[in-house]
């Protein structure tokens, strides 16, 4: 399955356990590598948007993303230190500074 930017931005966010996080309101690219490093989640009008490393992802249908419960972090869509989990065995490990 591929998605475009359409798609994604709007696309309703929820937890394992179903719990409702908000929606995709952006995203960040590498150019690098050529793929999404974080998705900008909104939590409505005046909650401040949570951060969500694709490491954190489950799962992505045309529907909805479930990411990880226990990852999920607050922060600035502007500018946010992404500190990631410890890589499964033969995945390099990857830390930045997003601005």
């Amino acid at each position: 399955m591929f998605m475009d930017h359409k798609q994604l931005i709007g696309l309703l966010v929820t937890t394992r356990a179903r719990r409702r996080l908000g929606k995709v309101i952006g995203f960040r690219f590498d150019p690098e590598s050529q793929s999404i490093v974080q998705y900008d989640v909104s939590r409505g009008w005046f909650g401040r948007p949570l951060i969500v490393h694709r490491s954190q992802v489950l799962a992505i249908t045309e529907h909805s993303m479930v990411v990880d419960e226990l990852q999920i972090q607050e922060g600035s869509a502007e500018k946010a230190k992404v500190s990631l989990p410890k890589p499964s065995v033969g995945t390099a490990q990857l830390s930045q500074d997003i601005e």
